[in-house]
């Protein structure tokens, strides 16, 4: 009978090992107290108190060592698990936690580098959506795509700013670019020369020096392909691409440069030579244009102010102008036009803003009537086509035959 006893308690605890292992989702230690109370009562029940027999001393023996050494846990044992799987739990919510945040810092650093500063040196309060201030052209107008600039000349530049720009720069620096061609590249790369045409600018107006602002060691040359990069100095040229609210955004000028060939128009001109101390050779009545310019004539190669001054000083026809070269006299310097160009309302010269208008007079005759004073009656006849043909008047006898009555 107990023989049957121990085999009933080691089936128990078998049973209890298994379900400790299919359990593993509950607490260790109270499946473990609980159903170690459980066994412990079947044990010491009043069907079990008898000791076992010295009949089977060693399984009586070994039941015993297995019940208390192996199966049934101390306290130490499920005070040590309980810590333990305490720590796990503990642990497992900890790097949930850290991965959920770093997820959102990743979310929010893509947010900021997207709307913020491309290189990451913008301040926090850069990083919120706005827009750069940015720059329109005044001189040369920004509804030129390309614009020409002389060589050897004064460039005037004028410029604004949009309203986004809520801080002005206040040291606007400008760049020049030579034409990316292969030839301006500079030394051991294939990127092109760069120079400083000015710096720490204050204002919204500037004039560049073609002569003087200039590469060194390299000279400009009547090509295309130039660049003229304007820039915020406390920004700095690299980081001023990227977009600053209310800040200056790099601003680019793409334009060309050209050699003046005018000069060449004034071969047998005097050395001294000034268009506005010309001599003035107005005819008495002709077809003449009242201008602020000189005209070379193209067979003597001298300066008139009208074709008719021609025709009065010279003893040769003025041949056909196929192309009319004059002389501004406000600037004093030398363009052509066509004919065709020629309007009767406005022209100007296309150096300054010099307005030369272009009038066609065509004189009326005079009745003549003769007086007592002959210089009266010379000055009423105007016309020189006319003037040496015999004046007809009520007193003149040469015609009485053609006469009336």
């Amino acid at each position: 009978m107990k023989y049957f006893q121990h085999i009933a308690i080691f089936l128990a605890i078998s049973n209890v090992n298994s379900q400790a292992d299919t359990l593993g989702s509950l607490s260790t230690s109270s499946m473990v107290e609980s159903l170690s109370t459980q066994v412990l009562d079947k044990t010491l029940s009043p069907q079990s108190t008898e000791l076992p027999s010295s009949e089977n001393p060693n399984i009586s023996t070994s039941m015993q060592s297995n019940i208390v050494n192996s199966e049934i846990p101390s306290s130490e044992t499920i005070s040590k698990e309980k810590v333990s799987g305490d720590n796990e739990s503990a642990d497992s919510s900890t790097d949930t936690n850290s991965e959920s945040s770093s997820i959102a810092s990743d979310d929010d650093f893509d947010d900021k580098e997207v709307v913020g500063d491309d290189n990451g040196d913008s301040d926090s309060s850069e990083l919120i959506d706005g827009q750069p201030g940015r720059i329109n052209m005044i001189t040369p107008p920004s509804t030129v795509s390309n614009p020409l600039f002389e060589l050897n000349s004064i460039v005037k530049l004028s410029w604004k700013y949009t309203n986004d720009m809520t801080i002005p720069p206040e040291k606007l620096m400008i760049v020049g670019v030579m034409p990316n061609n292969g030839q301006y590249n500079q030394p051991g790369t294939n990127l092109p020369i760069k120079w400083n045409i000015a710096s720490n600018i204050t204002g919204t107006k500037y004039s560049w020096n073609t002569s003087t602002q200039v590469p060194q060691g390299v000279s400009l040359g009547g090509i295309s392909g130039y660049k003229m990069i304007f820039y915020d100095g406390d920004i700095g040229f690299v980081n001023g691409s990227s977009v600053h609210k209310g800040q200056l955004i790099n601003f680019q000028l793409t334009f060309s440069m050209y050699r003046s060939e005018y000069a060449n128009t004034n071969d047998g001109v005097p050395k001294n030579y000034d268009p506005n101390n010309a001599a003035k050779h107005f005819p008495e009545a002709w077809l003449y244009f009242f201008v602020s310019v000189s005209i070379r004539a193209p067979c003597c190669k001298k300066w008139y102010d009208c074709p008719a001054c021609h025709e009065e000083a010279s003893d040769h026809p003025l041949l056909k102008l196929g192309e009319v070269v004059m002389a501004c006299k406000k600037c004093k310097k030398v363009f052509r036009i066509t004919p065709e160009d020629l309007e009767d309302s406005d022209e100007y010269c296309p150096h300054c803003d010099n307005h030369f208008v272009i009038e066609a007079k065509t004189p009326k005759m005079a009745l003549g009537v003769e007086g007592d004073d002959i210089r009266v009656d010379n000055r009423m006849a105007k016309d020189f086509r006319i003037k040496n043909a015999a004046q007809r008047t009520v007193f003149n006898s040469n015609d009485l035959d053609f006469r009336l009555g």
